[in-house]
């Protein structure tokens, strides 16, 4: 298991970084990087999983319009029911401006940790089941079949994004960024940010997981020794 990495923030400093600065758009007073854990029930193997992650997929800010290509994910001391996304400061050029909200959609999709990789779950709109899930290189060609060959899902992270599907299983909520809502940008920088996510969404499909992984820290707790299975069953 990767250990979560703890860094020696006080309360206070916590709270100064979800603060709002409406004078400036100062990464240390950016509350979309400090993300809430607390809804969760699994909370150590919903980070183990984010961790896993790390850098593997970029992270949005609307509140500065920025997206982070190039950070650390961070657990503050004494504070472990918060994560705090944090940029490298010397790796500016890592770091996306001018992207406006409007340029970020949610998709409904899910990745999902599973033995030897990641599965996407895509959402269902009929029937009594309400999604399904297949391994994430063949759910992405699914859902890129679909689309104009010039717009592949070029997915990222929010805040809110790190969530648990029945209430149990750790998953990550993919956004989208929309290119035609990027035409006040130069086609140079536009191709950047389709590279630079392509690039991150490769090291992705790459990620592997070990059977280490499979919900062991559950597996502790016999009164959720039924989890295994349904996890199994989800998708198997």
């Amino acid at each position: 298991m990767q250990n979560s990495k703890v860094i020696h923030f006080s309360s206070s400093a916590v709270s100064s970084l979800e603060a709002s600065n409406k004078a400036g758009n100062s990464t240390y007073n950016n509350n979309d990087l400090v993300w809430d854990l607390t809804s969760l029930n699994y909370r150590d193997l919903a980070r183990e999983f984010l961790l896993k992650l790390e850098n593997n997929l970029c992270v949005y800010s609307s509140y500065v319009e920025q997206m982070y290509t190039n950070f650390e994910i961070l657990m503050p001391k004494g504070e472990n029911h918060k994560l705090v996304i944090l940029p490298n400061p010397y790796a500016y050029h890592d770091t996306y401006s001018h992207i406006p909200e409007k340029a970020v959609r949610a998709t409904g999709l899910q990745v999902v940790p599973r033995r030897g990789g990641l599965f996407l779950i895509i959402p269902f709109i009929r029937g009594a089941k309400k999604y399904r899930a297949v391994p994430l290189k063949i759910g992405l060609d699914i859902i890129n079949k679909r689309r104009p060959s010039n717009r592949p899902l070029m997915p990222i992270l929010m805040k809110g994004d790190l969530r648990e599907i029945d209430q149990s299983f750790p998953t990550l909520h993919l956004h989208e960024i929309v290119v035609d809502e990027l035409q006040h940008m130069s086609q140079l920088d536009v191709a950047s940010i389709q590279g630079v996510i392509k690039d991150r969404l490769d090291m992705l499909l790459s990620t592997k997981f070990g059977d280490e992984f499979k919900l062991r820290n559950i597996q502790k707790n016999s009164k959720h020794s039924s989890l295994n299975a349904r996890f199994s069953a989800l998708t198997g």
